[in-house]
């Protein structure tokens, strides 16, 4: 659709790597309900520059994919940066809220395609289990 209605206004659309290599804090949530809340198809979005439903399709500017490492920031250290808790939350630190997801495999090993079959095992939340498969 973005292609649709942007045309080549489309190349700075979601630029992430541009963004990352000009130094910007990236801040990653959701667009819901135009897309998920699911953070890691959004990671694998970020990652793949695909959606989950078209596997087949070419990356969307691909020049714009970045690291697993840099998506998971951009939704836990960079979401809390951008309302100004960071220092609060976002990271595991001594004094943070607890704030955790444990998944079924390591997406920083998996191939991209597969972070969005990764499914939660626990949540914690505020150093509380709240969910456990």
């Amino acid at each position: 659709m973005a292609d649709r209605l942007w045309g080549e206004r489309c190349r700075y659309a979601y630029a992430w790597r541009s963004l990352l290599d000009a130094r910007t804090a990236l801040a990653f949530g959701s667009d819901c309900p135009v897309e998920t809340l699911d953070p890691l198809r959004g990671i694998h979005a970020a990652v793949t520059r695909k959606r989950v439903e078209e596997p087949d399709v070419d990356s969307w500017y691909p020049q714009e994919c970045i690291g697993v490492q840099q998506a998971v920031r951009a939704y836990t250290l960079g979401a809390a940066y951008a309302s100004g808790e960071e220092g609060l939350k976002g990271s595991l630190a001594t004094g943070k809220l607890a704030d955790v997801v444990v998944l079924d495999r390591d997406i920083f090993q998996i191939p991209p395609d597969e972070i969005p079959r990764a499914e939660v095992e626990m949540t914690v939340l505020g150093g509380q289990v709240v969910f456990r498969r």
